[in-house]
């Protein structure tokens, strides 16, 4: 029940509940709990940042990055609270680290794709990191490469979305979407007993 309504949560944020579910599974429902798992995904960010700074300066680079990274005040803030932007950084780090290194490679450009679909139902702001992931991938290689580039990569975002718009239909397709509409415009006042 989404506002004491039977109406499901269906704004594209899913995934930081997901991941938050076994950390409070393990040690109880609480703030410290949320927080901890934002911290968790932070780490994971960190890391990631490391290796794909590795990729392409070194490994003098790829600590200096981290390290900008563990210091810099969004991120900080972002890590420690139940919000969801940590979430996509992580994942985009990710799908950045796979997509930029696999130019040769289906499995690492599919991998980088699905991270990027699973990043559409993590926060909003994600598709815009969808663009900067595909616009970065393309400024790599020669025009020629684009379809050996795009296509695992369009077809890792699809596969990676699935799994929440199978989850939107399921809970909203009979009533034409008009639930998810409404949270989706910050209107669910609007959404009827």
């Amino acid at each position: 029940a989404f506002g004491n309504q039977d109406v499901h949560f269906l704004q594209p944020r899913i995934f930081s509940n997901v991941v938050m579910a076994p950390f409070f599974a393990w040690l109880g429902v609480g703030n410290f709990q949320g927080r901890l798992a934002s911290v968790f995904v932070g780490a994971l960010a960190v890391v990631g940042i490391y290796l794909l700074a590795r990729k392409v300066g070194g490994p003098i680079f790829a600590a200096v990055c981290a390290l900008l990274l563990i210091f810099d005040n969004l991120f900080f803030v972002v890590t420690r609270t139940i919000r969801p932007e940590i979430y996509v950084t992580a994942i985009s780090i990710w799908a950045l680290y796979f997509i930029l290194g696999g130019e040769n490679s289906f499995w690492k450009l599919f991998t980088g794709g699905v991270l990027l679909g699973i990043s559409l139902y993590t926060h909003p702001n994600s598709f815009l990191v969808l663009i900067a992931v595909f616009i970065a991938a393309l400024s790599q290689v020669k025009i020629k490469q684009y379809g050996e580039i795009l296509f695992p990569m369009i077809l890792g975002v699809i596969l990676g979305f699935l799994p929440y718009a199978y989850y939107v239909w399921d809970q909203d397709g009979a009533n034409q979407f008009r639930d998810f509409w409404l949270q989706i415009q910050h209107r669910a006042e609007m959404l009827k007993d």
